[in-house]
């Protein structure tokens, strides 16, 4: 359960990429910090974010975003929230509001989310792929059965 003064909502990359792009720098900056070197790339996201046509579900606190969760047909795009929002139960709340995705793609080194995504039944497939943007890193692809859900927003 979130908390009473959170609400989740559909949202779209071109009314919310700075917010999207706000969350996804902070998440990421914490959560690759030990994986990536560099600065993050902000000019690149924000381009992703701005045309992202897929579903987007954010959770907002007094009209700001906290996380987000974006989707494209079955695959989870990102799972982000704001780092002093962690523990509180948006990721999960966000996995479940974004709609029936059954792959996503995690970092290798990403253990955090490695185990986020495990305790909620999500399997490597076997599939890894190496990546060179910022560095040279793994990247794993995790599937799931089509889960219940509480979906918000338009399906794609």
């Amino acid at each position: 359960m979130i908390a009473a003064d959170v609400r989740l909502v559909a949202v779209t990359g071109r009314t919310h990429a700075e917010q999207i792009l706000r969350v996804h720098e902070a998440a990421a900056s914490q959560a690759y910090a030990h994986i990536f070197s560099g600065p993050f790339p902000r000019d690149h996201e924000l381009a992703k974010w701005a045309v992202h046509d897929g579903p987007v579900v954010a959770a907002l606190r007094h009209d700001e975003v906290i996380g987000f969760a974006a989707a494209t047909g079955d695959t989870l795009e990102g799972l982000f929230v704001l780092p002093a929002e962690a523990g509180a139960g948006l990721g999960s709340a966000l996995l479940d509001a974004i709609g029936p995705v059954t792959r996503l793609w995690v970092l290798a080194e990403n253990t955090t989310a490695l185990a986020f995504y495990e305790h909620r039944g999500w399997q490597w497939s076997g599939t890894d792929e190496a990546t060179s943007f910022a560095g040279d890193v793994t990247k794993l692809l995790y599937v799931r059965s089509a889960p219940l859900t509480t979906h918000i927003g338009p399906k794609n």
